[in-house]
């Protein structure tokens, strides 16, 4: 394996000092633009309880932004290949076909393995359109609160219908994103493969050509699937529209998009400390709980506080799931709002134009 080929998890950890310095110059500079797209994410949050509901179920899409690229970019295996189960796809097909030849194939497992399957099958696509239509919801909620300066009621009925309404839309913006980025991430792991077997440098430069186009197309992706979707539920764009006036309004506000994604990835990380706090402290719980419970030879004080604990950090989990996409989310389309009818500068734009101006 090449060394070199390491530099593919450079996305994760590349400038984190000049990034975290970036993001907190514009948390403390004088205009209030990014402050108040927080504090609208945060006060949605906090003052419209009942969205904690569709932020939970919207969290299985994933995070808006950057961070879920940059969750993609950092699944590469030691092979340095993004999806290793294409380059052992032989064996795998072959294991299925040997699993499917040992089941028993009576009329009575049949039965039950068809049982199985339609559950399954059923749960998994409820769970989709619960997750799409509560992201249609909290969309079309967020978007009732930015009428007007005064703080909104979000009908919350009406957001559930409006995101049904939208279901189809959505959905087939989701299909077009994980389209592409499974399409780029496949190039890219296969270069990366190749060039970790065997190091040449025509292989070296496929691999960073196609790590260059990896990273393009999905931070392109990302940001027009946020913006796409504000302009179906919120402006009522059909499909076509929305991605172009998507397209066009993230080469307007190209800049913006990235130092905005850099502050939400600096959220999340701080979410994820959080979490990991909880996810800690749960686990000196259970084994204060377990020593105790041998001294006391209370195997079932055990058994019940494992269970209750488990709950409680599940219960945690949830909510902090549902923060961070409620919060990221109202964010999101408080600054897609700004741009859509308003237009917003850079805020490195800005610093720059202040300093050419002083000279």
């Amino acid at each position: 394996m090449h060394p070199h080929a390491l530099f593919f998890l450079f996305p994760y950890s590349v400038g984190h000092g000049i990034l975290f310095s970036y993001i907190f110059a514009c948390f403390f500079m004088k205009e209030p633009t990014y402050r108040s797209a927080l504090s609208h994410g945060w006060n949605i949050f906090w003052d419209h309880k009942l969205l904690w509901l569709f932020g939970f179920f919207a969290a299985f899409l994933g995070q808006m932004g950057l961070l879920d690229i940059i969750t993609q970019l950092n699944l590469a295996p030691k092979q340095y290949t993004m999806y290793e189960p294409i380059s052992n796809l032989p064996e795998i097909i072959a294991f299925i076909i040997a699993t499917v030849k040992a089941l028993p194939w009576d009329a009575g497992s049949m039965v039950w393995s068809l049982w199985l399957l339609i559950f399954f099958g059923g749960a998994a696509l409820l769970l989709v359109f619960v997750s799409v239509t509560s992201q249609g919801a909290l969309i079309h909620g967020i978007g009732q609160s930015l009428k007007g300066r005064k703080k909104k009621h979000i009908d919350v009925s009406k957001a559930w219908h409006a995101g049904t309404g939208h279901f189809w839309r959505l959905f087939f913006l989701h299909i077009a994103k994980k389209v592409s980025l499974f399409t780029v991430m496949v190039i890219a792991g296969l270069a990366a493969y190749s060039y970790g077997m065997s190091g040449a440098p025509l292989d070296a430069g496929l691999f960073y050509a196609a790590l260059i186009l990896a990273v393009a197309v999905g931070v392109i992706t990302s940001f027009l699937l946020i913006y796409a979707a504000g302009y179906v539920v919120i402006e009522e764009y059909s499909f076509g529209e929305a991605i172009k006036a998507a397209w066009a309004l993230f080469k307007d506000h190209w800049l913006v998009s990235l130092e905005v994604a850099a502050i939400m990835v600096l959220v999340n990380i701080l979410f994820a400390i959080v979490s990991a706090a909880v996810f800690l402290l749960f686990v000196g719980e259970m084994a204060i709980i377990l020593a105790g419970s041998l001294v006391l030879s209370a195997g079932a004080l055990y058994t019940g506080m494992l269970i209750f604990g488990s709950l409680l950090f599940a219960t945690c989990l949830a909510f902090f799931g549902s923060l961070l996409t409620v919060f990221s989310t109202s964010t999101w389309m408080y600054l897609f709002a700004t741009m859509h009818k308003k237009g917003m500068k850079s805020r490195i734009h800005h610093t720059f134009a202040r300093l050419l101006k002083r000279r």
